[in-house]
């Protein structure tokens, strides 16, 4: 309801302006739906590279957990220093 009581107040004191405004409503429209089909490709690419990072992160702490379970500190402590 704003927005149609807007634009008859916008007719009503402006026409003209009322017009060009009104005539830049489709490029208007279609400019954020292309803004928002490159956000939401973006966003894809981020959510895949942190499920991947995840379980690179899952791995290296399962692989710390049998080390600390077959008490190998001092070995593998040695072979990385």
């Amino acid at each position: 309801m704003m927005f149609f009581s807007g634009l008859g107040v916008g007719f009503y004191m402006g026409w003209l302006l009322a017009c060009a405004l009104l005539a830049m409503v489709p490029v208007i429209g279609l400019m954020g739906w292309l803004y928002g089909e490159s956000m939401s490709g973006t966003i894809k690419k981020s959510l895949i590279a942190y499920s991947q990072s995840a379980g690179y992160a899952e791995q290296a702490f399962a692989a710390m957990r049998v080390v600390v379970a077959f008490g190998m500190e001092g070995v593998e402590y040695t072979n990385y220093s």
